[in-house]
């Protein structure tokens, strides 16, 4: 075992600029997961300073967990994919070297292993140092956002949790190993007599054709049948997540097989583009090793993918899915009174330094007294049960009087039952309205019974209703307050009614305010914004670090040059012997990349746009008993994502000519007979 690591150590320090940005790909993509948790335990260091807070927002803060999740795994996988290049070139190149290791008796197990020793070598230092790295990563990306969230958010002082720390180190193993079984499978397989065979560049090489047609229909069936028949119009929890992720994968399959004609369609524009025998070049050698130059081209598009998707999703998710569950009340100039000062942020709130977010005893009744003449009110109770919580198991529940409930109108809308059957339930006992996606947990249907967890111990609820509640809430009657909770409600909403004088009803909430300066009015209208600004603010630092994944498709392009370039000595060499100029050679360099950063950005996207639409015309929004015109909702989705895709396309040329010129330079500083007798 020691040989084979030593072996390994060796073949690594041969090739110590590829093995360099294997390592940094693998530190990139540990160190972006455990700076995603440094940044949300700072949120939640700097919000959650009481019980009362932890309870209103655990669970809204705890929608950003999957999120920073998901994007250190999308940088990881981005890395994945450099390093199955990384390898597969370095297989190609070291066929004779292993070659003759098979003549002298390695077995084939053996090869394999010394291949995967290579990877966990790999990945072993990219971990530790992506891991003592990540800190400074997560205080950095923390810096930031304080400077583009100002008030709206309050940050502390905060480390990386336990489990993510693992997550992202067994994450780190698992896709370096995974990403390296097919080039060691390859290499495994080298037989003994290609120690003799000399290695030679990679030619331009053929398309298959039937693997084009498969993946131009797979795209056009599965972009034609979300469309045409929305899965999102009748799919419910849990097959909208399944559904939506296997349509994902089969349209990543789908940009997969037509890569490699997209590669070359852009080549041939290219020579129109680029008329002369630079251009000439330049479009010829993108079509070398179509394998490698494809899988470097989806690193770029998958890294843009990813940031178009996510932006998307978001704003889909959190505009037309809580956000229109909020619709009914703006349509009502409903608005809410309570001590948080919302529309100026949490950091406003937090400075305030309040013994309590809770509206007191006075407080409470001072409001109904100033609004009883004029509105209906709820006092709203946020209670934590998990056990109807419709995102983990921190997302808040709203604890009401459904009589009054049902008075506004605007708390609960119904996709089975209604009213009348759940205010009966509700009144006699523990009755709770439901999201469709709690329901299906828990495999209940209207008027069933569910166990949910009690101040001492289990109470039997029944499901009085199932629809969509406010924010995506789900609602527990209050005749079980004392079996819930102990706290006092932390707003009043307020709907007025339709006959009251506007001028007359904003005097008295101003004298309210006047008389407590503790309160706040916010109108859902102000609160609709307020969520549109947190959305930008949440967008911007995600894709500021999704832009991190890029990193990882620039070292891919930088390997990739290398890789082309190395093969290509004894071309590069004549080519200065019959007078071309190193600017010449330079920029016939730089032009490759370019173009490979042009498909990339292109593919990248097109291809995002459409895994955007498939997500929204497949998951839908069921789930939480949200009705949407689902093509409508996509088009409104796309709009920002698409700003962010040509921000890309323009971006992504410059990574990829930026990447390309730390290896030009290394082949421009020989002189011309210098690269002729390495290949003689």
């Amino acid at each position: 075992m020691r040989s084979i690591y030593g072996l390994a150590w060796h073949n690594l320090n041969a090739h110590r600029v590829r093995s360099l940005l294997s390592v940094l790909a693998v530190i990139l993509g540990v160190s972006v997961t455990i700076a995603g948790s440094i940044i949300i335990e700072s949120v939640r260091e700097g919000v959650l300073k009481s019980d009362e807070l932890r309870v209103l927002m655990e669970g809204l803060i705890s929608m950003l967990d999957p999120a920073m999740l998901f994007i250190g795994i999308a940088v990881m996988m981005a890395g994945g994919f450099l390093i199955f290049n990384t390898f597969g070139m370095a297989i190609t190149q070291r066929r004779q070297q292993i070659g003759g290791l098979r003549a002298l008796g390695m077995t084939q197990g053996q090869v394999m292993r010394v291949i995967l020793a290579e990877a966990a070598l790999l990945a072993v230092i990219g971990v530790v140092l992506g891991v003592v790295l990540s800190g400074v990563l997560g205080q950095v990306m923390v810096a930031f956002i304080k400077q583009i969230a100002g008030e709206m958010l309050a940050f502390g002082d905060a480390a990386p949790t336990l489990p993510v720390v693992v997550f992202a180190a067994v994450m780190g193993l698992t896709i370096t190993l995974f990403s390296v079984l097919i080039p060691a499978r390859r290499a495994a397989r080298v037989a003994p007599l290609d120690a003799l065979r000399k290695p030679e560049a990679a030619g331009v090489e053929g398309i298959s054709r039937w693997k084009t047609a498969l993946g131009a229909l797979l795209l056009t069936a599965l972009l034609a049948y979300v469309i045409a028949a929305p899965p999102g119009e009748w799919v419910t929890y849990p097959l909208d997540f399944t559904l939506t992720l296997l349509f994902i994968g089969l349209w990543l399959a789908g940009v997969g097989l037509v890569l490699p004609a997209l590669i070359s369609l852009a080549a041939r524009l290219g020579k129109r583009l680029m008329p002369g025998t630079i251009g000439r070049l330049v479009t010829d050698n993108v079509q070398r090793a179509r394998g490698r130059t494809s899988l470097t081209v989806f690193t770029l598009a998958f890294a843009l993918l990813v940031l178009i998707g996510l932006t998307g999703f978001l704003k889909f998710f959190l505009l037309y899915g809580i956000g229109s569950s909020m619709k009914p009340a703006e349509e009502q100039n409903a608005l809410f009174i309570t001590r948080v000062d919302i529309l100026n942020g949490w950091g406003a709130t937090i400075a305030l330094d309040l013994d309590s977010i809770l509206l007191t005893e006075e407080e409470l009744q001072a409001i109904l007294d100033t609004v009883e003449s004029s509105a209906y009110t709820v006092s709203s109770y946020f209670v934590v049960v998990p056990e109807i919580s419709f995102l983990g198991d921190a997302y808040f529940s709203y604890m009401l009087d459904p009589t009054l409930a049902r008075n506004t109108q605007s708390m609960f809308t119904f996709t089975e039952g209604d009213w009348d059957f759940a205010l009966p339930i509700m009144e006699a006992g523990c009755g709770v309205l439901v999201v469709p996606a709690v329901a299906a947990r828990h495999n209940a249907g209207l008027g069933d019974t569910i166990s949910v967890t009690g101040r001492d111990g289990p109470l039997e609820c029944t499901i009085a209703g199932i629809g969509s509640g406010v924010a995506g809430a789900s609602i527990i009657s209050d005749t079980v307050r004392d079996q819930i909770t102990d706290m006092n409600p932390a707003l009043v909403l307020v709907v007025p009614y339709a006959d009251t004088d506007p001028v007359t009803f904003q005097a008295a909430l101003d004298a309210l305010v006047t008389t407590y300066p503790t309160l706040h009015t916010v109108q859902i209208t102000g609160f609709m914004v307020v969520l549109e600004d947190s959305l930008d603010i949440v967008n911007v630092s995600l894709n500021a670090m999704l832009l991190l994944a890029t990193f990882a498709a620039a070292f891919g392009v930088v390997n990739t040059m290398m890789m082309s370039m190395d093969e290509r000595r004894h071309e590069f060499g004549l080519l200065r012997a019959v007078g071309t100029t190193r600017t010449q050679m330079r920029n016939l360099i730089i032009s490759e990349a370019a173009l490979l950063g042009i498909v990339g950005g292109v593919v990248g996207f097109l291809a995002g746009i459409g895994v955007l639409v498939i997500i929204v015309m497949t998951y839908g929004l069921n789930s939480i008993g949200v009705s949407q015109n689902l093509w409508a909702a996509a088009l409104a989705s796309v709009q920002p994502a698409a700003v962010m895709g040509f921000v890309g396309v323009i971006v992504a040329p410059m990574i990829a000519s930026l990447a390309a010129w730390l290896p030009a330079r290394g082949i421009l500083r020989e002189k011309p007979v210098a690269a002729i007798p390495r290949l003689q």
